[in-house]
């Protein structure tokens, strides 16, 4: 029932994290086996497909790849500068994650630092994200504070958001929602045999959470990967409620917008807008009815039925960008019955 209530007040949402919409959004993927297993970023690919999404999804992923490692790879800067990425995900090696404050500003800052820096110069307006990864099934032994699931799971938490907050970075929070199916009794089968990759249904639910994350759409309907209907279903709801119920926590609405229905009897025909652009010089809201407003959170009502589409033009330092939502409000005259 709360996911229900989720959906029909929070369905509507539509990100853009600076997408430009006359073309397909470009995704990168920077990462691992945590990333590579199972072709993640192409299932990703095939979810937004599915879902009238269009993406260009690429990836540069190496095994066993520290920060470190990547900031010393030619064909990694050579793929960054081969255009300008609307995202960029980066998911830093799991175990980097784990240890002390002091540690990873030694370890693992000055690399990470240093792929921003290279992001941000070929394109400054790039949506970076953070990829969060999960515990192993059995923690890592090796470290007391990181030797069980639980206990690795929210060390690697804490690290990712440090790193979000010191760079001000949203976080795809793929090992929170990794957690919840766990405990939701979904089982273990997420796991590869080894107990840290993951298995297909484990790349399959990050590539929901990624899909999610960056769009916050429903994946009623998408493209399953062959993962059996049941454990389908609960991998999307989990996925959306978690995601949704996190937006802020996890930095995600920052640089988007949303289009919602609002539905009230006497305004059969409302919208609700909202723009998340803080650092925009303006913004303008185009009704498709020759309305218009300026306001980041706006209102707006239908005078009659029909197809509109709502189109937001931001300006700031990345130039002018517009986005455009389709809405329909179908004449209740006109809606078969029987």
């Amino acid at each position: 029932m709360l996911f229900e209530m989720k959906k029909f007040f929070l369905f509507m949402f539509i990100a853009s994290f600076h997408s430009v919409m006359a073309q397909k959004t470009s995704v990168l993927f920077i990462g691992n086996s945590f990333t590579h297993m199972n072709q993640m970023p192409k299932t990703f690919e095939k979810i937004a497909e599915s879902l009238s999404q269009e993406v260009y999804v690429e990836m540069n992923a190496k095994s066993n790849h520290t920060l470190k490692m990547h900031s010393e790879r030619a064909e990694l800067y050579e793929a960054i500068k081969s255009r300008k990425w609307d995202f960029v995900v980066i998911q830093p090696f799991s175990r980097e994650m784990i240890f002390s404050e002091d540690s990873v500003e030694q370890a693992t800052i000055p690399f990470f630092k240093q792929l921003l820096d290279s992001i941000y110069a070929k394109n400054p307006c790039t949506n970076v994200m953070i990829y969060q990864t999960w515990g192993y099934k059995d923690g890592f032994q090796e470290d007391s504070l990181s030797n069980t699931y639980e206990r690795m799971t929210t060390r690697i938490s804490e690290g990712v958001m440090r790193l979000s907050d010191r760079y001000s970075l949203p976080v795809v929070p793929v090992g929170m929602v990794w957690n919840d199916l766990i405990k939701s009794g979904y089982g273990n089968s997420l796991y590869d045999a080894d107990g840290s990759h993951p298995s297909p249904e484990g790349s399959y639910l990050i590539a929901c959470t990624f899909y999610v994350s960056l769009f916050r759409k429903s994946l009623d309907g998408a493209f399953t990967n062959g993962v059996p209907a049941t454990k389908v279903s609960q991998i999307h709801r989990i996925c959306y409620d978690f995601v949704l119920t996190n937006v802020d926590q996890y930095k995600l609405r920052e640089n988007s917008f949303f289009v919602q229905k609002v539905y009230h009897k006497n305004a059969p025909r409302s919208i609700r807008c909202k723009a998340y652009y803080e650092k925009a010089d303006s913004l303008i809201w185009r009704f498709g009815d020759g309305s218009s407003s300026r306001n980041r959170i706006v209102k707006h009502n239908y005078k009659i039925p029909g197809k509109y589409t709502v189109v937001l033009t931001v300006h700031d330092k990345c130039g002018k960008r517009e986005y455009r939502t389709p809405i329909e409000f179908i004449d209740p005259k006109k809606k078969k019955t029987g």
